[in-house]
């Protein structure tokens, strides 16, 4: 099973439509398990570098830190950051983000028992 970023340029009014975007071109992105679940993305402001979490098939949630190469070309880099010790609920999913730098990354997790906000700093370049 494949997880493809879809990357295309904006198209006004036209809802999501994903790889039917015109242009659209696709980055592969892998990771060693049979089955990837990757649930959410962001991008630093310049588009060159993407956060996701990565739910594991034993329940653990993952954060992944993606540098991004040319459209079409796999990433230069994928970096495991952590485990967000995060229980998989409804209302739990980390929606991980970085600052427009880069430099840091954003999660939510309720390893303490409650749902908290957590930041990565330092992030490698």
């Amino acid at each position: 099973m494949e997880c493809r970023l879809i990357e295309s340029q904006p198209v006004a009014e036209a809802g999501h439509i994903g790889s039917q975007s015109p242009d659209a071109v696709r980055h592969f992105l892998s990771v060693d398990t049979a089955e990837p679940m990757f649930y959410h993305f962001a991008t630093d402001i310049e588009g060159t570098r993407l956060i996701s979490d990565f739910w594991h098939p034993d329940g653990r949630e993952t954060l992944y830190l993606f540098a991004l190469d040319k459209p079409g070309r796999p990433p230069k880099t994928v970096r495991y950051l952590l485990n967000t010790r995060t229980a998989k609920t409804k209302d739990t999913h980390s929606h991980p983000f970085l600052s427009p730098d880069g430099r840091r990354a954003f999660f939510n997790s309720n390893e303490s028992g409650n749902l908290q906000a957590y930041m990565i700093e330092n992030l490698p370049l």
